[in-house]
């Protein structure tokens, strides 16, 4: 079923599928969800709307609970304007301020699950294409990470990189640069499909082609930090930004990865203990992660298609494996992109709902609402904690050998289950 053209039918498909995620999503805007990072997001919301988000950066609490780039904190304005529009000026924790926090990631699900059928469509299948924007609208990890704990950015960055990768498809060399400089300037964790996407962007090689995107890169970047020009508060948002690595400085911040599982369950340890006395752990996985990018890139030939969302998916997977100070939701991302490429192939299909599972488990038993330790002893709950982390490390392991393995990332041709 391969078409050029946008029916009726399939129009009503997709909006009968977003409205479906929307259904899905609706009753838990009035649950409360990850109420610590929720409560440090609506005082820092309301901070915003009323001295404008520039100045957040000077607040003592934007330092130490919310290290975040203009783009998200811009966010944030909006949502204390709709606090102040509702008649509550100060952020209390109101069932209706947690809901207007949780629509802003819900309202990103829709714009990621919009981009999610177009990149799949893009290549060629429409079927597959409404397969992928269904999988992503019911994926369970994904409703779990946005509507019930309402991670406020997770959504919005994933749409610029999916974005990214969309207009590297598609040749639009300067929508790329653009929705990549968004993408960093929204959430850190963009940064982990940076490389990527700058050297799918450098093929071909092309002085022009590199200029425009440098052009389009650099006046996105400007007009998202004009504001800041303008008020005088480069210097505190630099400053503030410097600090985003030393925020949370352990090795696992209850990511079920490499370093949950060797520290068994132990990771609070600091990520710049040296191991045997030389190196610190956190070089250990930061040089890990070249690794993988090195065989990324190595393996991944144009022309791109479903061979670089794989791809990204892949790197995405393998920062969460092995880099310290990861959080248990930082898997959307990758369960977006597989979304997109699920059912190009047999073990995509396998990896699409092993990590969903996995993420989602991890996320659960990390749950600060419903508190698992009300169900487990401390002994049971650490040890379905580090089994879920030998589970994830171990798809981690079988995706490695599938990509070096398998010719996916060597051509953009797919194949039909």
């Amino acid at each position: 079923m391969k078409t050029n053209g946008l029916t009726r039918r399939l129009v009503w498909s997709v909006v009968g599928l977003l409205l479906l995620a929307f259904v899905l999503r609706l009753p838990f805007l009035l649950l409360r969800g990850y109420t610590d990072d929720q409560d440090t997001w609506g005082r820092l919301a309301t901070v915003a709307a009323a001295r404008g988000f520039p100045h957040v950066y000077a607040l003592e609490l934007a330092k130490t609970s919310g290290v975040y780039p203009p783009v998200y904190y811009g966010a944030l304005e909006l949502v204390g304007h709709l606090f102040a529009w509702t008649g509550e000026q100060t952020y209390t924790g109101t069932l209706l301020q947690n809901a207007w926090l949780k629509l802003v990631p819900v309202l990103g699900d829709l714009a990621v699950g919009g981009l999610v059928f177009m990149a799949a469509r893009a290549l060629g299948d429409t079927r597959r294409a409404l397969g992928a924007l269904a999988f992503f609208a019911c994926n369970c990890a994904i409703i779990y990470t946005s509507a019930y704990w309402g991670m406020f950015g997770d959504s919005l960055y994933t749409f610029f990189v999916i974005a990214a990768l969309l207009s590297v498809q598609k040749n639009w060399v300067e929508a790329a640069a653009c929705c990549l400089v968004i993408a960093l300037n929204t959430k850190p964790q963009a940064l982990f499909f940076a490389p990527l996407i700058v050297w799918a962007l450098a093929y071909p090689v092309d002085l022009k082609r590199w200029a425009r995107a440098l052009a389009a890169g650099g006046v996105t970047l400007f007009i998202i930090w004009l504001p800041l020009l303008l008020t005088g508060t480069v210097r505190d948002a630099l400053s503030t930004l410097k600090g985003t690595v030393d925020t949370m400085t352990v090795i696992s911040a209850n990511a079920h990865n490499f370093w949950y599982l060797v520290s068994l369950g132990q990771s609070e340890v600091e990520d710049m203990t040296r191991a045997f006395g030389v190196v610190p752990l956190r070089w250990f996985g930061i040089a890990a992660l070249g690794v993988l990018y090195l065989l990324c890139l190595w393996r991944l030939r144009p022309p791109y298609g479903a061979n670089l969302y794989a791809a990204a998916a892949f790197i995405g997977f393998g920062c969460f494996v092995v880099l310290t100070q990861m959080h248990e939701n930082y898997l959307y991302a990758v369960v977006a992109l597989l979304a997109i490429v699920w059912l190009e192939r047999r073990w995509l299909t396998v990896l699409a709902f092993a990590i969903s599972l996995l993420s989602l488990a991890n996320m659960g038993l990390h749950d600060i609402g419903f508190t698992p330790e009300l169900f487990y002893n401390a002994s049971r709950l650490d040890l379905l904690r580090w089994g879920n982390s030998v589970l994830i490390v171990a798809a981690f392991g079988a995706a490695l050998y599938w990509f070096l393995r398998s010719d996916f990332l060597q051509s953009k041709n797919d194949s039909i289950l």
